[in-house]
């Protein structure tokens, strides 16, 4: 589905273009006060308009609405444009509401018109439902809004029912011609005929008419009733022209009439031809005729004939060298019908105009040799022209477009803003088109040239090669040399005086000043350089340049050859140093007695020169000295100095013959002086030195001088000491002659090796095995004696001064001791040195002792004992180690300072049963000797068995005895009181063989239900506990809670005896059954008879057991214990 363009102009503001008619555009149009608004349809595309309070509701022959929102209110215009044409709608509203329009064609001129915008070029994009012209029963389907134009007559458009349905109605009462198009809805004899796409005419004012006399009278008309060419529907006769003098032929019809006169027309009359540049112009003149008639066409001086074909049509085509020149005309057409008359037809409105608007740039581009430049710039580039007068001229630069119209006189002109015509030197495209009122274009390229900017610039470093200017170079003259935009002038001005010079077209310039322009001394000159290029823009440059003419403050300083201005044979000799002071940055040369020096000139300007020894002449003599400085502008300046120069002292010898006979000075040589002699001139003071201490002496009239060192003054040591003999003249020459003599008052590199001896200076048993070593060094060539514990040994000197001495085992007497090594040393000087090295002998472990009685206190460890785990101890040498094995494990014992040891042994670490364990203690000294002993340890962790109780003796309140089995394991007897108190029954005891039992008589009766408790305990302390439950008067039930089973702990109970209590009820757990059978078992077992209960809750039967004496047992699990209880008890509950 299309969208429908419309525009609208505003009395005041722009013309607002825009489309509607989808969902992303919409379906209404806003309007405004006194506003025109044009959309591009034709009558065809309508349906018809409504009216909606303020608003107009225009129905499109596809069934869309659009709304011009309060047109009414806003008294508006619409008008309608398509093909170029432009029609103005106007609206009446009839008797019911029924809404009439009325078309009137706008004339817009050959050129342009205020109604040019309103103007569309192109087809509107309207599909007409075709249904509604198919026949009379579509027709009859629009009744109600063609009812409601019956009397409207010519003139009036459709309303309610919609123009498309006025055209739909036209069609179908027209007579069946298959040669027609089917969207031809009448025929008008009137100026051009009716047109076939619903377009109204427009030379009536504004009236839908077909009784038009027009085109001044050549062509008769009809009434409406006679437009048919065709029968009407039910009844023949003949359509019938009133004023015609020619008589129509009757035609058939479908009512039964005769032959039909086909009446001349031309297609689309009322339609403007507007023809504008193109490549190929054409213009089509087509309508119908009577078959065979000759068509007559001219336009302009332009005249085609055509003969109509059998289907009554023409046509004629006006293109090429038949195309009519420019104007505005009328289209003249003859029909002459064989036999016949001759019809005269006009098509008016007819423009052509194929020529482009004229198109001339006069003002601001590159066209017209215009430069834009900074001035220019600044407030904007006007471009001007000429055209043809109400031309649209865009002119687009910089890719900004700027419109405007041609005046009266043609004339146009728009300003380029600054901010799209920027600053800088470059060409910016420009296009310029002017569009006439039809559509014609002309199109002009140029550009824009633009150069808002020039440059200039100043080598002034480029000035005499560094942009000094010496005096030399002053003397001549100088070259002021830069840069600028090629041709364009440049003004050089310099102190005072000033050059114009134009810029080569390699952009350089240049211009010369004469001496006298420039300044003497030194003095910075200022430059500058002012540009003006072809465009105007002007640019300054400065610089400056250095003259410089002359070297400043350049001397010589005062003082060469010292205080004295002599330069003696040291002086000489340390070479001859010159100093002074020029210009920063200048350069000294030196010249004295042929040989050159070049000075280093400091940043202040000072400056110092060395000739070396060599460029200084010996003896006696005055030499010139010539310095020379050059500044850095190149300027020189020379001065002169004579120098004075002695380098001669005298005589002077030191005795070749060897000190103290062999050039060696030993401890007893220096003891007591040393003597040194040699020769010099008479009179001569000489100083001597040794090994830096000096003394003077004066040589003799013989000319041999003495000095003595005495013991004091010389130092001791080995070391080779310089002799020195030195005399120095008036003019402070000095003569030094030179010897030396070996110093050697000591043994060099003597000692003993400083690393322990063995490593810690200890000598364990291991150690002493293998004798011992001690090493050390000493002066190359020197002897060493070693004595140890009245044993004296030479010791070996390697060839490096390093010594070894070794002494046997047998020689280093076993135990603990301390001793100490001396040394003796003597150097091939004679000198001689000790030295001793002390250390300790330990070749055992003593003591080391096992006190097996701290295992237990009776020396066997129990089932409680072993349970809780073991401390053996004993006692060994201060700062020894200590490991004990015992039973596969092997433990570090802790040792005190003492010598004390203690090791704890856990109770995974003991074995149980009754067995002797053999126990090991290995201990290493401080020394790394070592010592172990062996003992054994008794264990015996077997608990006898529990107290099997035979029989009691009551009285009426309770127990007086009992009678075990007899054991050899010691029995102790106690009854209960509460749950957290046991108390000893005393008892009397009495052996029965007989019986193999043990009476007890008790000293106090036991009262009943007070249970009592028999333990039996081994030698070893192992125990096992009875519990026997006797009678309660009070209850039978078993009293049993976990605090008792905790008290009851400690007696380690195996059994729990029912059987001499009767219908007994015992319940136990788990948690009790842990707490009874204490640490060292886990197993409880209960004994009893039929009418006992015992219950134990979460127990598991396991299985059963047999005893010895054919007891049998069943056998559960409650938890990590195990419960076994008698056979007799038939009662459990698990």
């Amino acid at each position: 589905m299309k969208t429908i363009d419309f525009v609208v102009r505003p009395r005041v503001g722009a013309v607002e273009r825009g489309v509607v008619g989808d969902d992303a555009t919409g379906f209404a149009i806003s309007g405004r006060p006194g506003a025109e608004m044009s959309l591009n349809l034709r009558q065809a595309d309508l349906r018809g308009f409504d009216r909606s309070g303020d608003d107009l509701l225009i129905t499109l022959a596809d069934g869309r609405v659009i709304v011009v929102e309060d047109y009414f209110g806003s008294e508006g215009t619409l008008y309608l444009s398509a093909d170029r044409a432009l029609y103005e709608v106007s609206f009446d509203e009839a008797a019911g509401g029924v809404l009439l329009a009325q078309y009137e064609h706008v004339t817009t001129g050959e050129k342009w018109s205020p109604s040019d915008a309103l103007v569309f070029y192109g087809a509107p994009q309207v599909e007409v439902v075709e249904a509604a012209a198919t026949g009379d029963d579509d027709v009859s389907m629009m009744a109600t809004g063609l009812l409601g134009l019956g009397g409207l007559g010519s003139g009036v458009g459709l309303g309610a029912a919609g123009l498309g349905g006025a055209a739909l109605l036209g069609a179908g009462l027209q007579g069946g011609d298959d040669d027609k198009d089917d969207d031809e809805t009448s025929e008008d004899e009137g100026e051009g005929g009716r047109t076939s796409t619903g377009w109204p005419e427009t030379d009536t004012g504004g009236e839908e008419t077909a009784s038009d006399n027009g085109n001044d009278g050549e062509t008769p008309s009809t009434s409406d009733e006679e437009e048919t060419a065709g029968g009407t529907a039910g009844g023949g006769g003949s359509a019938k022209d009133e004023t015609s003098e020619t008589p129509e032929p009757s035609g058939d019809t479908p009512g039964g009439g005769g032959t039909t006169r086909v009446v001349p027309t031309i297609d689309d009359a009322d339609v403007p031809i507007r023809i504008a540049q193109a490549d190929t112009p054409r213009i089509v003149i087509s309508g119908d005729a009577e078959p065979g008639a000759t068509v007559t066409v001219t336009i302009g001086d332009e005249t085609q004939t055509t003969v109509a074909t059998e289907n009554a049509r023409y046509e004629v085509v006006f293109e090429g060298d038949s195309f009519p020149p420019d104007g505005d005309h009328v289209a003249r057409v003859t029909v002459v019908e064989e036999g016949g008359p001759a019809t005269d037809l006009a098509r008016p409105d007819i423009l052509i105009d194929v020529t482009p608007p004229p198109l001339e740039i006069t003002e601001g581009t590159d066209a017209v040799g215009h430069v834009v430049n900074a001035e220019d710039q600044s407030d904007g580039v006007r471009i001007a022209g000429t055209s043809e007068a109400g031309a649209s001229v865009t002119v687009t630069v910089g890719g900004a477009s700027h419109e405007t119209v041609a005046d009266a006189e043609g004339g146009w002109s728009v300003v380029i803003s600054e901010t799209v015509i920027v600053a800088g030197t470059y060409s910016e495209p420009v296009t310029v088109i002017a569009s006439d009122a039809i559509g014609n274009s002309t199109r002009i390229a140029d550009a824009v040239v633009v150069d808002t900017e020039t440059s200039v610039s100043i080598h002034d470093d480029a000035v005499e090669g560094d942009g000094v200017v010496n005096a030399a170079e002053r003397s001549d003259g100088v070259t002021l040399t830069g840069a600028g935009e090629p041709g364009a002038t440049v003004v050089v001005e310099m102190n005072g005086a000033s050059r114009t010079v134009t810029v080569a077209a390699d952009g350089s310039w240049a211009v010369d000043f004469d001496a006298t322009d420039l300044p003497e001394g030194e003095q910075i000159v200022t430059i500058r350089a002012t540009a003006i290029d072809a465009a105007g823009n002007t640019e300054t440059a400065e610089g400056e340049i250095d003259v410089d003419t002359l070297v400043r403050n350049f001397a010589i300083d005062g003082g060469i050859g010292g205080a004295d201005g002599v330069v003696n044979a040291a002086e000489r000799a340390a070479g001859l140093t010159v100093t002074g002071t020029t210009e920063p940055g200048a350069t000294v040369t030196l010249s004295l007695n042929g040989t050159t020096a070049e000075a280093e000139v400091a940043a202040d300007g000072s400056w110092t020169a060395t000739f070396p020894s060599g460029g200084v002449p010996r003896g006696e003599l005055t030499a010139t000295l010539d310095a020379t400085s050059t500044d850095r502008a190149g300027n020189t300046e020379t001065v002169t100095r004579a120098v004075v120069i002695d380098t001669v002292a005298g005589t002077l010898t030191i005795d070749p013959d060897p000190v103290e006979s062999d050039d060696i000075v030993n401890a007893a040589e220096a003891s007591d002086g040393v003597v040194l002699t040699g020769t010099s001139d008479p009179g001569a003071v000489v100083t001597v030195t040794l090994a830096g201490v000096a003394q003077e002496v004066t040589t003799g009239a013989d000319g041999a001088w003495t000095a003595t060192f005495a013991a004091d003054k010389v130092a001791p040591g080995t070391y080779d000491a310089e002799i020195t003999a030195r005399i120095t003249d008036a003019a402070g020459n000095s003569l030094t002659r030179t010897d030396s003599v070996r110093v050697d008052t000591e043994v060099e590199n003597f000692g003993i090796t400083a690393q322990p001896l063995e490593g810690d200076d200890v000598v364990n048993a291991a150690e002493r095995a293998d004798g011992i070593i001690l090493t050390g060094t000493t002066e190359v060539g020197a002897t060493v004696l070693v004595t140890l514990g009245g044993v004296t040994k030479p010791a070996i000197v390697e060839a490096d001064g390093s010594w070894t001495a070794s002494f046997a085992p047998s020689e280093l007497p076993r135990g603990t001791y301390d001793t100490v090594a001396e040394v003796t040393t003597t150097d091939l000087a004679g000198n001689s040195a000790t030295a001793s090295h002390s250390f300790r002998v330990d070749t055992e472990v003593s003591p080391l002792t096992l006190d097996s009685e701290t295992v237990t206190g009776d020396g066997t460890v129990n089932a409680a004992e072993a349970r809780a785990g073991i401390t053996v101890g004993g006692t060994v040498e201060a700062g020894s180690s200590v490991s004990v094995s015992f039973a596969g494990g092997s433990y570090a014992a802790s040792v005190g300072a003492d010598g004390t040891w203690t090791v704890d042994i856990p109770a995974a670490g003991i074995p149980r049963g009754e067995l002797s364990v053999p126990i090991t203690v290995e201990a290493t000294d401080a020394a790394g000797n070592t010592r172990s002993v062996t003992e054994s340890i008794e264990i015996d962790t077997v608990a006898p068995d529990a107290p099997n109780v035979e029989s009691y003796t009551r009285d009426h309140t309770g127990l007086r005895g009992i009678s075990i089995e007899t054991t050899d394991a010691e029995v102790s007897i106690g009854h209960v009181t509460g749950d957290t108190s046991i108390d000893p029954v005393q008892a009397v005891s009495v052996d029965i063989p007989i019986l193999n039992e043990t009476a007890f008589a008790f000293g106090e009766v036991v009262p009943d239900g007070s249970h009592l408790v028999i333990t039996a305990a081994d030698d070893a302390g192992n125990v096992a506990g009875t519990y026997l439950v006797v009678d309660d008067t009070t209850t039978s039930d078993v009293a049993m809670t976990d605090t008792l089973a905790d008290t009851l702990a400690r007696f380690e109970i195996g059994t729990i005896d029912l059987q001499f209590a009767e219908d007994s009820a015992l319940s136990i757990t788990e948690t009790q059954l842990a707490a009874l059978t204490g640490e060292g078992h886990d197993t409880l077992t209960v004994r009893g008879g039929v009418d006992d209960d015992v219950t134990a809750t979460g127990a598991v039967t396991t299985g059963t057991e047999t005893e010895a004496d054919g007891q049998g047992l069943n056998v559960y699990a409650l938890g990590d214990g195990t419960l076994k209880i008698e056979d007799d008890i038939t009662h459990v509950v698990i």
